[in-house]
């Protein structure tokens, strides 16, 4: 018998990019309140003393424009620290903001969630570009998110958000006005650029019941 999920939390109004990351600092709160309760819960069973530790939260994709909307964002909430990881620049990084400039795939990157505990991680390093070769981007955003769960399973990091897209759902004209995100996701049978999106969708869904300990988020704005 399927063990159910702690949570499971798939959020779907998010209406722009401002928006979304609203909704993300909601998610990196909620994950540094749940850290702080859960380690106070473990020291007064033990009897020790509670240490403070910020929570730590990693934000893959942190150079683009939601990446670093969010990095500026969550630097400024007390408590949490920020490490983003992407293969490109990222201007204007705040000073306390740790940048990783890795491949998501390369063994480096579990680097990072051996050598620390890590409370959340937001994975926005998904790639749009038609103009990109189709092996790479689909490299890229499949085997990426693949690894982003696997480093959270094996280093037992609690919690994951993913940036989807309403787009998942697909433009049909028999639509409602207000789509359930339990409606299928049908976006690829006209538009097959969405094709890898919907994979990673799939693929984070499914680990709200391979590893229920997860609790996985997916963003889909429209």
């Amino acid at each position: 018998m399927a063990t159910k999920p702690r949570k499971v939390a798939k959020k779907a109004a998010a209406k722009g990019p401002r928006d979304v990351v609203e909704k993300a600092v909601e998610e990196a709160v909620a994950a540094t309140e749940e850290t702080a309760t859960s380690r106070s819960r473990r020291h007064r069973r033990t009897g020790r003393r509670t240490q403070t530790r910020k929570t730590t939260v990693v934000i893959t994709g942190i150079s683009g424009r939601l990446g670093t909307l969010l990095a500026r964002r969550l630097h400024r909430e007390n408590g949490i620290d920020v490490i983003g990881i992407d293969r490109r620049t990222f201007h204007r990084r705040p000073r306390d903001v740790k940048h990783l400039k890795i491949d998501i795939r390369r063994k480096k990157c579990e680097e990072l969630f051996r050598s620390q505990k890590v409370d959340c991680i937001f994975h926005l390093g998904l790639m749009h570009d038609p103009r990109q070769n189709p092996d790479e981007h689909h490299s890229w955003n499949l085997v990426g998110t693949q690894r982003v769960f696997e480093y959270a399973q094996r280093y037992r990091v609690p919690k994951v958000v993913l940036l989807s897209s309403a787009d998942v759902y697909g433009p049909q004209p028999d639509n409602p006005a207000f789509i359930s995100e339990d409606a299928p996701l049908l976006g690829a049978r006209r538009f097959h650029q969405i094709r890898d999106l919907i994979i990673v969708d799939m693929l984070a869904q499914s680990y709200f019941w391979k590893v229920p300990e997860i609790e996985t988020v997916v963003l889909r704005p429209v």
